[in-house]
């Protein structure tokens, strides 16, 4: 079930750009990178509120780790960006004893243009999953203010459980007052009406700087990513999270026998479970239940630059303290990046049996290891003796090593019958492109066999659409909750839209949340929007003889073009950088002796010197003339021919560092310029042989760079035909943008070594096309 994304939060843009503009680095911890998607929008917000208020290739480029951010715990945010992403994800559920009463909860994109901010957003259904009401963010009182900005501010990576009877428990990162500052910690909101209503948010106190120091009146310590869980015995609750220091990480716990009455509720002690170099992220808790008084928690570990392993911790007097910290596994292989997705990580789930099945007391983990460098598969490990030992870890997706990427692994556990569910985003359906579907499978006899893995999604969607510069598209999770045999999944899915969805936004409207109960005869379907019942999306389709009209063609070779000049109206514009290196034309790269649009990729930064940015680090627009697209025009096609050869990674088959790709301006009268990505509204996209883009990009903390984004990087061994075809540009003017970016260190030839580095295009050609 979709929720769309209907209002705007321009104006928040606005003034977060304005905020983070004024923000020093010194309020943002020197870790930072190794936060998740809201910690750091969370952190950016505080540091800014305070400003205001007061292998031998892999060895080189774990030198520059702390800017390229491949595979740290978890994410960067310090790349460029041109404002937050649209729509929802990071899907959250859970479910009432009746099964009638379901609450949903995800990251809303719409929360930012409120104030206080509230992007914890939440749906809840009376029916089972039949239909869904739009309850919108989750509230905060506003109660304290930092000029002009109300907190606490809700700023989503959610979880949801359940409580017994009507009562619901939702957690959230939670941007709070902090004397004349603000601080990051954590909040949880309550819910005693079936997730109509809620109150809160109310901090976590054990989460509010617990280490207590404090520089310059600012507090050091930022939390983030956490997960809770409910004791089925006593009612505990209890909530986990990774808490940055200036120097670490901290796996860190605390618990609540009162969140349900408490005004606010206590929280006990922090407990730090582990705080080892290699920690840490996306700590699991789990109860045992069955009248044991044990716990469990899982989180990912990063031992080396392209290796994890899982961490495992147990308690046994329900989570006061805790055992020495385990890897669960020999370390692995890191996931590679994932074309159309913003986000890529390993992080672990787990559910333990809570059933009086024969299974009761298993303990189940899963999560993407990518040891066959396919992209990444579905691992699964179990205990059968609380924790004591772990089997060894075994594929779950159907052809292991030989099926792209699955990611985002989810396990739970039917609490009748012990079934087990485990399901995730899978690129198995196509060979190349980002076609993606959600696949799902279970066990009936504790983990040892599986079902053929199955899809839960109608149809595979495209990863990539309602994409745009903003990040994340798909999250970093989804959840599920098994009872009675079947599973109940929530995840961030997409549908095709056109050129102008969202507009005045600056966004698009997808990704939104759908949900799925299987096994069952029902289809999965998309949320209501708070406006009323939504039917869905119209599907784009063009049928009869189609009539050309050309908007644009462009070979670079007209006559009298000084050597290195671009055409008329095509312009060269700097992006990012120390060092301006505009597109020019050449005619001898890859092979070519006529006149192309050339980029290269070279380490070309400026001379050393005292006070200078030598990073060759950079980004370069191509931009074209505007055209015009006909009001009668159903589609608008793209042609050209690209050669590139730039630094991709040969440890993957999918990262790469430098190279470009496209997004077209939308330049019309009345409309809120923006420019959208390519892959976020096409309905036909390849180049070459392939589907869409042939690399991704990392994440990225370097201000110069263009990060996480699907481009045409590395060896295209020779010039490839790209064409594109765009739906819903009748009436628009128009403009194509090729953004040429590179990190700040390596090129091709530090692959492939004798390799000319750079990018071309060339014969661009623009249609419309128009029913008969």
């Amino acid at each position: 079930m979709r929720l769309r994304s209907t209002l705007s939060f321009l104006t928040f843009v606005i003034f977060l750009t304005a905020l983070v503009a004024t923000a020093s680095d010194n309020h943002q911890p020197k870790n930072a990178e190794k936060m998740s998607s809201s910690g750091q929008l969370a952190a950016k917000v505080r540091a800014a509120l305070t400003a205001a208020g007061v292998k031998t290739f892999a060895s080189a480029k774990a030198a520059t780790a702390a800017a390229s951010c491949v595979n740290v715990p978890e994410d960067c945010e310090e790349g460029l960006s041109e404002g937050p992403a649209g729509g929802q994800a990071e899907t959250s559920i859970a479910i009432d004893s009746t099964g009638q009463h379901i609450v949903v909860g995800f990251n809303d994109t719409r929360g930012f243009s409120l104030n206080p901010l509230s992007v914890s957003g939440y749906m809840y259904s009376d029916d089972g999953g039949q239909t869904f009401v739009d309850g919108g963010q989750l509230p905060s009182p506003g109660s304290s203010s930092i000029g002009g900005t109300l907190l606490p501010q809700v700023f989503g990576d959610p979880d949801v459980k359940y409580l017994g009877g009507c009562n619901f428990v939702y957690s959230s990162i939670l941007v709070a007052a902090f004397d004349s500052t603000a601080v990051q910690t954590m909040g949880v909101h309550r819910s005693t009406d079936c997730g109509h209503t809620w109150t809160g948010p109310y901090e976590v106190s054990s989460a509010t700087n617990p280490n207590k120091v404090v520089v310059q009146g600012q507090p050091t310590d930022a939390a983030d990513k956490e997960f809770m869980d409910v004791d089925p015995e006593t009612g505990r609750v209890i909530l986990s999270w990774s808490n940055f220091t200036p120097t670490s990480v901290e796996i860190s716990s605390t618990y609540s026998d009162d969140v349900l009455s408490g005004n606010p509720p206590t929280w006990s002690k922090r407990a730090i479970v582990a705080a080892d170099p290699e920690d840490g992220q996306s700590s699991v808790p789990r109860f045992a239940g069955n009248g044991s008084r044990n716990a469990y928690m899982v989180w990912r570990r990063f031992p080396s630059f392209f290796g994890n392993t899982i961490g495992f911790a147990r308690s046994t007097n329900r989570g006061e303290t805790w055992s020495a910290p385990m890897d669960l596994s020999p370390q692995f292989f890191t996931m590679d990046q994932v074309l159309g997705n913003d986000r890529v990580n390993t992080s672990p789930s787990m559910a333990v049996d809570n059933s009086d099945g024969s299974h009761k007391g298993n303990i189940y983990v899963v999560y993407s290891n990518n040891n066959n460098q396919d992209g990444a598969d579905v691992y699964f490990q179990r205990s059968t003796d609380t924790g004591m030992t772990f089997s060894s870890p075994v594929p779950l997706n159907r052809w292991p090593g030989n099926d792209r990427a699955q990611w985002f692994p989810w396990v739970t556990v039917d609490n009748q019958f012990g079934r087990v569910f485990v399901f995730y985003y899978d690129q198995g359906v196509a060979k190349s492109g980002d076609l993606t579907r959600v696949t799902f499978t279970y066990s009936d006899d504790g983990g040892v066999n599986w079902t053929r893995p199955a899809a839960l999604t109608n149809s595979p969607f495209k990863a990539g659409w309602g994409n745009d510069t903003g990040q994340p598209n798909l999250g970093d999770y989804n959840q599920g909750v098994a009872k009675w045999g079947k599973l109940y999944a929530v995840w961030a899915g997409t549908y095709q839209v056109g050129f102008t969805d969202g507009q005045p936004s600056t966004q698009l409207t997808v990704p939104d949340v759908f949900f799925r109960k299987v096994p069952s005869s029902t289809a999965a379907v998309d949320l209501p929007v708070s406006a009323g019942v939504h039917a869905g999306p119209t599907p784009i389709h063009v049928s009869g003889n189609l009539q050309a009209t050309a908007l644009l063609e462009e070979n670079f070779d007209e006559p009298g073009l000084p050597p290195g000049s671009l055409p008329p109206n095509w312009r060269a514009v700097h992006g990012a950088g120390a060092n301006v290196v505009p597109w020019v034309t050449s005619d001898s790269f890859c092979g070519t002796h006529s006149n192309a649009a050339f980029h290269p990729n070279a380490n070309d930064g400026l001379p050393p010197a005292p006070n200078v940015d030598s990073s060759p680090s950079r980004l370069e627009r191509l931009l074209s003339p505007v055209f015009s697209v006909p009001a009668n025009a159903d589609l608008v096609t793209v042609d050209f021919d690209a050669c590139y050869d730039t630094e991709d990674d040969p440890n993957f088959n999918i990262l790469a560092y430098d190279g470009f790709f496209l997004r077209v301006t939308d330049l019309t009268a009345g409309h809120t310029v923006r420019s959208v990505l390519a892959e976020a509204f096409e309905k036909e996209f390849t180049t070459g042989n392939l589907q869409h883009y042939p690399k991704h990009f990392p994440r990225s903390n370097d201000p110069s760079y263009f990060p996480d984004m699907s481009a045409w990087a590395g060896d295209s061994t020779g010039f490839k035909h790209v064409h594109l075809v765009f739906p819903g540009m009748a009436g628009t003017d128009a403009q194509l943008r090729f953004e040429f970016t590179q990190d700040s260190s390596g090129t091709c030839a530090d692959v492939r070594p004798g390799h000319n580095c750079g990018v071309t295009i060339d014969n661009v050609r623009v249609r419309s096309l128009q029913s008969q």
